[in-house]
């Protein structure tokens, strides 16, 4: 496409989205939000309040903002630097253990400045390495042909480190939340933190590219329903957390336990 068509392909693609709900769906979804209880001006007067903020609340659309962020700096790279076409090459595991390494490292680092769980411009950058590894492993894959197919048995050994880390890592938070605060786990540099990076790096790269063999193998294929929910999935995305905060206020209303109320919430919003 060339760099300028690729950018405005992209903006028209991510941004325009992400602006119609900042306009539309924030408001809505701030106004009833119990932090703004204290507001008396009524909804009206409120909507140029919420559009006053910066940035404003941009909802599950911050993704699409780093999204294209990152496909802008993809786009310029490309252009400077032409990837060279060459055959396909095999993934091999040692690259893929350099990658968790990497988030795991500067995951930690980045956490001792800014913990899990505080945001900057409504943006977790505690956990801004795994996007950058996640997005940059996609696109190497994809431009050497590390997953046309992923190797059967790189898969198997994915599948395996995925689910032992997974569990490894519900067993450590649960230890660290039982004896001690579970902050320690979200940053400033101590042990716990160190050993949650690790665990994320590990599952953001094992989990991910299992997940590729799966669809691969076993979700190939489409049936009507499931074509048209495809179609809609996009627009499912944007306006979700209208519908979840609508079903989590109703369920408000109901003197049912939590868990029943999540099921409920969770079943109704996938409808």
């Amino acid at each position: 496409k060339g760099l300028r068509r690729y950018a405005v392909d992209r903006t028209i693609r991510l941004l325009v989205p992400s602006l119609l709900f900042v306009l539309v769906l924030t408001p809505p979804i701030e106004y009833v939000d119990p932090d703004a209880a204290d507001w008396a001006g009524g909804f009206w007067a409120f909507v140029p309040h919420v559009w006053a903020i910066l940035p404003p609340a941009p909802g599950p659309t911050w993704f699409l903002g780093v999204l294209l962020l990152f496909s802008v700096v993809y786009g310029v790279v490309r252009t400077l630097r032409p990837r060279r076409t060459s055959q396909p090459e095999p993934l091999r595991a040692s690259q893929l253990v350099a990658v968790a390494l990497a988030i795991a490292v500067s995951s930690y680092l980045l956490r001792i400045a800014v913990p899990m769980g505080h945001e900057v411009w409504h943006l977790a950058l505690a956990q801004a390495p795994a996007w950058i590894a996640g997005f940059t492993l996609g696109i190497l894959g994809g431009e050497r042909g590390w997953f046309r197919p992923l190797d059967a048995g790189l898969a198997r050994g994915l599948r395996r480190v995925g689910w032992v880390t997974m569990v490894l890592c519900v067993v450590v938070v649960a230890a660290v939340a039982s004896a001690s605060d579970l902050d320690l786990l979200f940053g400033g540099g101590t042990w716990q933190s160190l050993v949650l990076a690790a665990f994320e790096g590990t599952i953001v790269v094992t989990v991910s590219l299992w997940l590729i063999d799966v669809f691969q193998r076993r979700l190939d294929h489409q049936g009507r329903v499931v074509a048209t929910m495809s179609r809609a999935a996009f627009a499912a995305f944007l306006v979700h957390q209208a519908v979840l905060v609508a079903l989590v206020l109703a369920s408000r209303q109901v003197e049912w336990p939590p868990e029943v109320k999540y099921l409920t919430v969770a079943s109704l919003g996938v409808v």
